[in-house]
């Protein structure tokens, strides 16, 4: 029989793409009912921490050739064309955030029907060779805000009167990610996805849960990823990354950008 943890195939249903079977990281709660606590005092090493980590073998599909198939408001999550960066020295945050975030601004009111205002709040580049934790690509996984969170992040970086309207639900706001490889096509610890819609929310891990990734992105696409919708809590994109080749010998080449942006309208 051949190895799980080779890139297999797998033709499991007809209908749907070939898949992955991967082993993903997941949360699971301090099992003596405690709140969650994580505490790190170097950002170079893991933290300490006082709930175990439930992994699991999961089926993930590839969304490569059924991209017009998934959309943000329904699924949390859109893959889109993009190569307006090629020129643009990621290495160098002020130059990031005075020409990749105006073009990701103008991305998200281009094509988020709707939308008048964007507030790009965080640039993360994330390196698989970092050897900073928090700067390499994340197994677990995790939505970025809670509900609380979000209405805290929109009253951090929106005016007052913009964050006067949001917290009267007089706005609709959204929080999306914008998340782009640097390099590729990607080989190594690339991005999964989940789709919203089977999804439950009282779930921390669920078989039926359909996870995504989209294989060999280059640097002319970008995944778009929904963290939070004021009018649903039914469309926030479960995400993460995953060892690609199902072996100790997964390369760690990747390196992505992401921006998180407050999206009005």
């Amino acid at each position: 029989m051949e190895d799980q943890k080779t890139l297999q195939v797998i033709q499991d249903e007809p209908k749907l793409p070939p898949a992955l079977l991967r082993n993903v990281c997941f949360y699971t709660p301090p099992p003596d009912g405690s709140k969650p606590t994580y505490i790190t005092l170097d950002m170079k090493k893991d933290g300490v921490r006082n709930y175990p980590h439930h992994e699991a073998n999961i089926i993930i599909r590839d969304i490569r050739g059924r991209e017009e198939d998934f959309t943000l408001d329904t699924h949390g999550f859109r893959a889109m064309a993009d190569s307006s960066v090629s020129t643009i020295d990621f290495s160098n945050k002020q130059e990031v955030e005075a020409v990749y975030a105006p073009k990701v601004e103008k991305l998200l009111l281009d094509h988020l029907e709707g939308t008048f205002k964007v507030v790009v709040f965080d640039t993360t580049i994330r390196r698989a060779a970092n050897s900073e934790l928090f700067h390499r690509p994340v197994r677990k996984i995790h939505i970025d805000q809670s509900a609380r969170g979000a209405y805290l992040r929109a009253n951090q970086s929106l005016s007052i009167e913009y964050a006067r309207k949001v917290g009267a639900g007089e706005l609709r706001f959204r929080i999306v990610n914008v998340w782009k490889p640097l390099n590729g096509p990607v080989v190594d610890h690339p991005l999964i996805f989940a789709d919203s819609t089977t999804v439950r929310e009282e779930d921390l891990y669920n078989q039926a849960t359909e996870f995504w990734f989209w294989s060999s992105m280059s640097t002319s696409e970008l995944v778009l990823l929904q963290y939070y919708n004021s009018i649903t809590l039914k469309t926030r994109c479960e995400h993460g990354s995953f060892n690609l080749s199902g072996s100790k010998e997964e390369t760690f080449t990747r390196s992505s950008v992401e921006l998180r942006c407050l999206v009005l309208g």
